[in-house]
């Protein structure tokens, strides 16, 4: 199964819109981190209903694109932290990666 078999072609925009309005919401002094996904829900269904026959297959669309813009973002962002946290080896540790990588998981 692809990506492509749960969206349809025509809501790929969507997930492009709710990433970027996410990085706006993310700015906002006013809006706390735990508040971006449940903000992105209820936009990314009203977006597809607008782009989509409205009724239950938009709805359950909003949500996939919400789902898979908040899982790509993060994924992202978890990659880069670790890769940095490699990169930031300090003079106390080993030259391992791993090490890092390990210390990284358990906190």
């Amino acid at each position: 199964m692809d990506i492509s078999d749960l969206i349809p072609q025509n809501a790929y925009i969507v997930c492009v819109i709710l990433f970027i309005i996410g990085m706006i919401l993310k700015q906002t002094p006013s809006i706390k981190n735990w508040m971006i996904p449940y903000l992105l829900s209820i936009i990314g269904i009203v977006i597809c209903n607008l782009v989509l026959e409205p009724g239950i297959y938009a709805t359950m669309q909003g949500i996939l694109t919400t789902g898979f813009t908040v899982y790509a973002h993060q994924i992202g962002k978890q990659g880069t932290e670790i890769f940095s946290a490699e990169h930031k080896n300090s003079p106390n540790e080993t030259k391992n990666p791993n090490t890092t990588f390990a210390k990284k998981i358990a906190k």
